[in-house]
C-alpha cells in the first residue's frame, strides 16, 4: 500500500516536472504560480530523475469499467481500440505514453 502512495506521488510530481519544463518558467516562477514549495519540488525532481521507468510489458493493472458521467472534463483521451478509450483528468507521463505505444 505504501509503495502505491510513492508511485502516485512520483506520478504527480512528474506532471509538475513536465509542466515546468514546458512552461518556460524558472523553477521558482513555476512553484510560485502553482503554489508549490520550491524545496519540495526540487526534492521530487531529483527522485524522478533517479527513478527507474516502470515497464508495463509484464504488468497487469486491474481496471474497473465505468459508464458513469465523469465528474470533471478529461484533458486527454487515448483511443485504445474501436470501442475502447482511456480518459485522463491530467496529462499522463510522457514515458508511460511511449511505453504504451510500444506495447500496442
Amino acid at each position: 500500500m505504501e509503495g502505491d502512495l510513492i508511485v502516485d506521488k512520483i506520478s504527480m510530481w512528474r506532471v509538475h516536472d513536465e509542466g515546468q519544463r514546458r512552461s518556460g518558467l524558472t523553477i521558482e516562477e513555476y512553484c510560485r504560480r502553482e503554489s508549490l514549495n520550491f524545496h519540495t519540488f526540487s526534492y521530487w525532481r531529483k527522485r524522478i530523475a533517479d527513478a527507474k521507468p516502470v515497464s508495463l510489458s509484464n504488468t497487469f493493472i486491474r481496471v474497473k469499467e465505468s459508464r458513469q458521467e465523469p465528474v470533471a472534463h478529461p484533458v486527454a483521451r487515448i483511443a485504445l481500440g474501436d470501442d475502447l478509450s482511456l480518459e485522463c483528468l491530467q496529462w499522463p507521463d510522457r514515458r508511460w505514453l511511449l511505453d504504451l505505444r510500444e506495447q500496442g
